[in-house]
């Protein structure tokens, strides 16, 4: 039940907890809105090497409060930062730290474009499946529309980049903690790398490493690598956080990401044992890669076989049965939500549906052509937003099939089958209900470039196949592609026009049989959720725009234009009605977080932890210490940590949720 209650708990943290009520409905806006204006005016012709340029920015969220500031803005990004991108994503950096839109403090923010992205879906569906799996400090994000020097620039992603801090990954460098991300071949001036075991990796944390900080970090990297090459399995355990590496594994796997060998894959030291995550960047992941690119990417495309069991660290856990056997059962246990990624209703459904008009802004307003081809590693886009939709659509439904035969799951036992429905799309610019698993060939050429609006279209469901999978264990994946391919480059498109004749066939399975799973009655979904909310705070919907819901006690909590609002402390049951599918919230409201115990008693010298109560989303740094005792850490949202300085009594006080919580402590 813990772990599944991170799919809701996610969300919470995701689309923030503590959110104003809105006070009048025809006030509200769809998306918050961003509007940055550099002071040169040359925000829209932004490169990278220019750096941070001074600007000011005003952030005004869907209740319509705004947050105004003076920032630094740069190009962020890689292959998305070329000079031929006029989309381009962007960092922004406060002076201070600052809670945007409810998502925590902190000083740098990522606006990510997903210019490689036609579906826009990608990114927002992988960090909603990490949520899921509970993969610790998964960055939160908010679907944004951005303005650059009074230019539309669309739809955004705002995320908290992957950096330290008490609201991003906690660790604490002054403890010899660390972070890493995995970078095969670029070099940057002011970014310091080293090797351990064959793998190359860039150091995140701490910021300026001196050589004695690097010499520790990877004769460290030397330990825990040798021991998951060579160890045990409960010596690998005592080096590594394994539920960790089993949820960043399946969250990988499954979206098949292709630069999992390359970049943007990071880890981090903490407490002794090394943890896999937090997760970074969809865009070129679930099938939205070029197959002729090189054997990795043409592995990446496809729908069945192994892949992440092929590189760094898991090409050496993915050979140990043990290994399988959690990650079967971390699938098992999250089956309902992977099937209903794809599934009419589902996840990818939800955010079309959701952001529509955001959507439809992005391509028609903004002029992004959906059928832009822009970089030569990104798969050829389809003429229309409907059939690169259904694409990714059916894409995920294949993979999902594939990872059912493969971990040996039988659909009928679980929750959900999370089967498709045949009912027609209530939406007319979109038809979801096809869910081809037929793979799509390089005759399937998009139409000429075109910024003009798109055409809404109707796509015809197409027979269910899925490949049948070769491959039974982690030690023979299906493709074995090389470790790392040094001669990757990746080259923009500067014409924007589609290539004239691919030069191989896309790579498809060998052998195709149809699965036929028998239709079972479906279950519902429980999810269980111990919020800390005081009345008239709010608890979104995970799918806001379902519009079919059912409340057990509508004096402890009301549903309002998809969110659920507190009103007084008591238990309440939610349903939310997506198609076959019920997610049922068991919301437990209570007035505020509170502390475990009033009062300790504490040596000298000693420390001793206390629990706290209800749903923390952030114990901050403004504790009130005395002489005589202190907070001295804050190892997760659910406790706090205190040590006895001087004999005698004091009262200690720790701010949680914003609220104020006093502890008495007697030190002897």
């Amino acid at each position: 039940m813990k772990k599944i209650t991170a799919l809701v708990l996610s969300f919470i943290i995701l689309t923030g907890l503590l959110v104003p009520v809105y006070a009048a409905d025809e006030n509200k806006i769809e998306v918050p809105k961003i509007k940055i204006t550099t002071v040169s005016g040359i925000g829209t012709s932004l490169q990278k090497a220019q750096g941070y340029v001074d600007a000011s920015i005003s952030i005004t969220d869907t209740d319509n409060t705004t947050v105004s500031d003076s920032v630094l803005v740069k190009v962020r990004g890689n292959s998305t930062a070329f000079e031929s991108i006029a989309k381009k994503s962007y960092t922004f950096k406060f002076d201070k730290k600052k809670n945007v839109l409810n998502m925590g403090s902190g000083k740098k923010w990522a606006l990510v474009s997903n210019i490689y992205d036609p579906t826009l879906a990608r990114n927002y569906t992988a960090f909603s499946l990490a949520r899921e799996l509970g993969i610790q400090y998964t960055s939160d994000f908010k679907v944004v529309e951005v303005w650059m020097d009074n230019s539309f620039r669309g739809c955004y992603l705002l995320f908290e980049p992957v950096d330290k801090g008490n609201d991003r990954v906690n660790i604490d460098v002054n403890e010899n903690d660390f972070m890493l991300e995995l970078e095969a071949l670029r070099e940057e001036d002011d970014v310091t790398y080293f090797k351990s075991n064959g793998i190359r990796f860039a150091v995140s944390e701490p910021d300026s490493p001196s050589a004695e900080d690097v010499s520790y970090m990877q004769s460290t990297m030397d330990d825990v690598i040798s021991t998951v090459k060579n160890g045990s399995e409960d010596e690998i355990k005592s080096k590594i956080d394994i539920e960790s590496f089993v949820k960043f594994y399946l969250l990988n796997e499954f979206l098949k990401t292709v630069d999992f060998d390359f970049s943007s894959v990071f880890y981090y030291y903490k407490d002794g044992k090394l943890y896999a995550g937090p997760p970074w960047d969809y865009d070129l992941s679930s099938g939205n890669v070029n197959a002729d690119f090189s054997s990795r990417y043409a592995s990446s495309y496809k729908t069945d076989g192994l892949f992440i069991s092929n590189y760094n660290l898991y090409k050496w856990l993915c050979a140990k049965p043990w290994f399988y056997d959690l990650a079967k059962s971390e699938f098992t246990e999250h089956y309902g939500y992977f099937a209903s990624i794809p599934a009419d209703g589902g996840v990818i459904d939800s955010f079309y549906n959701t952001y529509e008009n955001v959507i439809k802004r992005n391509f028609n307003d903004a002029g992004w052509p959906v059928n832009r081809y822009y970089v030569n590693v990104m798969k050829y886009p389809l003429a229309t937003y409907e059939e690169n939709y259904d694409f990714y659509v059916n894409w995920c439904k294949e993979r999902v099939d594939w990872l059912t035969e493969y971990f040996e799951v039988d659909p009928s036992t679980m929750p959900t089958t999370a089967e498709a429905t045949t009912e027609e799309p209530t939406t007319e610019a979109l038809t979801t209900q096809a869910l081809s698993t037929e793979q799509p060939t390089t005759s399937q050429e998009p139409t000429e470039n075109t910024s003009e609006p798109v055409e809404s279209t109707s796509v015809e469901p197409k027979e269910t196949t899925t490949a049948e999978p070769t491959s039974t264990s982690f030690i023979e994946p299906t493709t074995s592609a090389p470790a790392t391919e040094p001669d990757e480059t990746t080259i923009p498109n500067t014409d924007g026009t589609q290539p004239t004749e691919s030069t191989t066939e896309p790579v498809t399975a060998d052998t195709t049989v149809p699965i036929t799973t028998e239709p079972s009655t479906p279950k519902s979904i429980s999810f269980s959720v111990d919020a800390a909310l005081k009345a008239g705070q709010t608890l979104p919907f995970i799918f806001p725009n379902t519009g079919e819901f059912k409340i057990s006690d509508t004096t402890t909590a009301v549903v309002k234009n998809g969110e659920i609002i507190a009103l007084k402390k008591g238990e309440v049951t939610i349903t939310e009605i997506i198609g076959n599918i019920s997610l049922i919230h068991n919301l437990k409201v209570t007035t505020s977080p509170k502390l475990g115990k009033t009062s300790i008693t504490v040596k000298k010298g000693k420390s001793k932890t206390v629990k706290i109560i209800g749903k923390a989303k952030a114990v901050n740094n403004k504790y009130k210490n005395t002489k005589k005792a202190k907070i001295v850490s804050k190892k997760s949202s659910s406790t706090i940590k205190i040590r006895g300085l001087k004999k005698g009594k004091t009262t200690l006080y720790v701010f949680v949720n914003g609220v104020k919580l006093k502890l008495k402590v007697k030190v002897k």
